[in-house]
């Protein structure tokens, strides 16, 4: 089970970012990484709460199915109704733009709000593929053995019938056991990894490596919603070990914003549920700029269609290039056997290739153990034992031809030997069942840690003013948050 960080972070609300933004040129706009419209951190205002509780309270009148679209909602509640539906503030619910606008934010707010999380559904991204086996962490970690039910059906005394002597030969196999407890599963691994994808690429390849590996494996379309970083949350809650997250989108304007967006809604997630304890870290896979080098992609200029429609994205692409440079690069750019390969490296720097072969040595250690244990409870009655049944057969060897009339006198003469072994089974059958032999624990794995710190963009255990510093240094802007951080830092201790 992984250590807690040891320290208490403090947490950030959307009135401390309201308050620090009188203290920065740009007001709030500087705080976030994100559009202040889309930052997780800066929803919750009373309006915002409202309407998703009428979103929530709506979900729940209509009883609708998981999965329900935003869009059919609102023609149910505009078009189908016999009577006139109302928003939170007492207003009419119509079929128009308007209400249309209001029935999008309502949702969003639900959903930020976590009010509707286990029934609203990102539509945008297909559901995870899990190829992370999982089991409990405490499941099957103890060493222990069982014994094989005790056998004594040999040491029967003989009759004249005359049956056959007993067989009192403890190289036969009195008691045996078996240990259990040493089955690997690729649980043990020390890190549980997923793979996040903003579009389906390199499909076949990729879900082969991740099926290797034993790692998620998340297809996306654009920005993750926050419904799909909650779920990741909740498996780290789950699986209470380091979670690691490789991120591949495209080097562009949107994609320079789509890892941010989902490390902002986890960050998000575990700053409303004061979760400290938990060991999430995300990392920008591909593209990065040291790949385009290496690789050779081209980075063509940005396209867009003239128009005042298009006006902002002329200003978002211009942003960029003043930031990172011209031009951009696809993920497409990096061919299926490339891509795949590079994941593949980077999920095996993750793993503990040994751990499998170290459990099957303790398995064998331990059964050595218990082995040597059965053979010290009862192996110094070999001699005495060997003795009784060389007796056995001179008296049974006697009477074989006065077999009727002698039964009486055998049995009677055999009867210290019973007695013996029954003390003697009675003796063994005490020490097997207070067996104790000292075997070796479930070997841990020693984990394998893939890089420095400062390679991560999102690690949960990063104060919120070092936390954006990653942000911005990934958009290009990591000059201006030094001044900023400089500013605010004293107010976030």
């Amino acid at each position: 089970m992984p250590e807690e960080n040891g320290h208490d972070k403090p947490r950030v609300t959307r009135a401390l970012l309201k308050e620090l933004a009188k203290e920065v040129p740009g007001g709030q706009s500087q705080l976030v990484p994100l559009a202040t419209k889309n930052d997780p951190f800066l929803s919750g205002t009373e309006g915002q709460r409202a309407q998703g509780e009428w979103f929530a309270k709506l979900w729940e009148e209509f009883d609708y199915p998981e999965g329900k679209h935003v869009r059919d909602i609102h023609y149910d509640i505009a078009t189908k109704l016999s009577y006139t539906y109302y928003k939170h503030d007492g207003t009419p619910y119509l079929h128009n733009k308007a209400s249309y606008g209001y029935m999008v934010a309502a949702s969003k707010a639900a959903r930020h709000l976590g009010l509707v999380s286990d029934k609203l559904k990102d539509m945008r991204s297909d559901p995870l593929l899990e190829y992370a086996q999982m089991r409990a962490w405490e499941e099957d970690r103890e060493p222990d053995f069982d014994l094989e039910e005790l056998s004594f059906t040999d040491w029967d005394m003989p009759e004249i019938s005359i049956s056959s002597p007993a067989n009192f030969d403890v190289d036969d196999g009195i008691a045996r056991g078996e240990v259990s407890g040493y089955e690997y599963h690729p649980s043990d691994q020390p890190v549980h990894l997923e793979v996040w994808v903003e579009k389906t690429k390199a499909q076949a390849p990729l879900q082969g490596v991740c099926r290797y590996h034993d790692a998620n494996l998340q297809w996306g379309d654009g920005f993750f919603g926050i419904e799909v970083c909650r779920g990741l949350v909740n498996r780290a809650h789950k699986l209470e070990k380091p979670v690691r997250v490789l991120y591949l989108c495209d080097y562009d304007p949107a994609g320079i914003q789509m890892p941010i967006s989902m490390a902002r809604q986890v960050e998000y997630i575990l700053s409303e549920a004061e979760e400290n304890s938990l060991d999430i870290k995300i990392e920008v896979l591909a593209v990065t700029t040291d790949q385009m080098v290496d690789m050779n992609l081209p980075r063509p200029p940005f396209e867009v269609e003239q128009g005042e429609g298009h006006k902002w994205q002329r200003t978002r692409n211009e942003n960029f290039e003043k930031q990172l440079g011209e031009g951009g690069t696809e993920l497409n750019a990096i061919d299926d056997a490339n891509l795949a390969s590079l994941v593949n490296r980077r999920l095996r720097a993750y793993r503990d290739e040994e751990l499998r072969h170290a459990v099957a040595a303790a398995e064998e250690e331990a059964q050595e153990a218990l082995d040597e244990a059965i053979e010290e409870a009862v192996g110094e009655f070999t001699g005495e034992l060997r003795g009784l049944t060389a007796h056995q057969r001179e008296v049974v060897a006697r009477y074989e031809e006065r077999v009727a009339e002698l039964n009486r006198q055998m049995t009677e003469e055999l009867e210290p030997t019973k007695v013996r072994s029954e003390e003697i089974r009675a003796e063994i059958e005490t020490r097997l069942q207070n067996l104790g032999p000292n075997l070796p624990g479930y070997p841990e794995s020693e984990g394998a840690e893939g890089e420095d710190e400062d390679f991560y963009l999102f690690d949960s255990a990063r104060e919120y003013v070092e936390q954006m510093g990653y942000y911005r240094r990934r958009q290009g802007k990591g000059g201006e948050w030094e001044a900023i951080a400089d500013a605010i830092r004293g107010n976030l201790e």
